[in-house]
């Protein structure tokens, strides 16, 4: 009998150990896909103050968002120019962070940042022209995210 209560109490050890190991993996499981969600949420409340710094500076100065957002196209020896430059720098550097960030983006919405993107590098004279001569600033996963932008969509104003 003691023999095979040995067997018996071995057998409930393994299932109790294999039970211990199953709820082990399941709660590591459980806590990497919240550590994800951690790291996700992390990326998207820095990229939005990010943004929200760049609305309100447009916000603030309402006579240069049509350079950034309306294909304006400064004139030559614009006033502006130094501050239209600048802000197109803190644009860029945003651009460059959401690029910088995708792998941390859900898929799905990892296509609208690149629509973004994108959209503000086609309607961004200012911008173009920015990023054009400081391309050695900025990683070539952006760069590469920008489109080519036809003559006849540079200037509508």
């Amino acid at each position: 009998m003691t023999a095979e209560w040995a067997q018996t109490a071995q057998g409930i050890g393994a299932i109790g150990g294999l039970v211990i190991t199953i709820v082990g993996f399941y709660l590591v499981y459980h806590q990497i896909r919240q550590i994800e969600r951690s790291i996700r949420s992390d990326t998207y409340s820095k990229i939005f103050a990010q943004a929200f710094e760049v609305a309100k500076i447009l916000a603030e100065r309402p006579a240069l968002r049509p350079y950034f957002y309306d294909n304006v196209d400064p004139t030559l020896g614009s006033s502006n120019i130094c501050e239209l430059n600048a802000i197109a720098e803190i644009v860029a550097d945003l651009l460059e962070h959401i690029t910088y960030q995708h792998n941390n983006l859900p898929p799905e919405s990892w296509v609208k940042w690149v629509n973004f993107i994108q959209s503000m590098y086609r309607t961004s004279p200012v911008l173009r022209s920015y990023l054009e001569r400081n391309r050695s600033w900025y990683l070539q996963e952006f760069l590469d995210l920008l489109p080519t932008v036809p003559a006849s969509e540079e200037r509508s104003n």
